[in-house]
């Protein structure tokens, strides 16, 4: 029993690492979006405000930021990555609460064995619906 205790207590939080380095990377591509989807139409804004006419190196200038603009965005919303954001955050949450439990289950050896089997059926429960949503990877 406590082999395989040990050996949830160990997955979960190693599962939790893996949700929390994909929240971080979600939550960076996040913020570089809104960063362009401010920063390019302002540059451009500034070309025009401080040149007045623009001429072509700098009409081309604008057009590439545009591109770059609408290319990141379309694959922001055709990757989803506002749910994708949203579920390792979730995902997270619940790999950290079994490993939470679990460690609670290890340090007292008061907790009925029902409960501990009541958590080992959590954990499977979890996994099974994570491994089989298309947000997992």
């Amino acid at each position: 029993k406590m082999d395989i205790l040990e050996e949830k207590i160990y997955q979960t939080y190693g599962t939790a690492r893996i949700f929390e380095k994909r929240a971080k990377s979600f939550s960076l591509k996040m913020r570089a979006l809104n960063f362009l989807g401010l920063a390019i139409p302002l540059i451009i804004g500034l070309i025009f405000l401080g040149f007045g006419e623009i001429n072509a190196y700098l009409k081309t200038i604008a057009i590439i930021l545009g591109i770059i603009q609408i290319i990141v965005f379309l694959w922001s919303i055709i990757s989803k990555w506002d749910d994708k954001y949203q579920y390792a955050i979730s995902a997270l949450k619940r790999q950290e609460e079994i490993h939470s439990d679990l460690k609670l289950v290890k340090d007292d050896s008061s907790i009925p064995q029902t409960f501990i089997e009541r958590l080992f059926e959590k954990e499977s429960r979890y996994n099974s619906v994570r491994y089989n949503t298309r947000y997992y990877r």
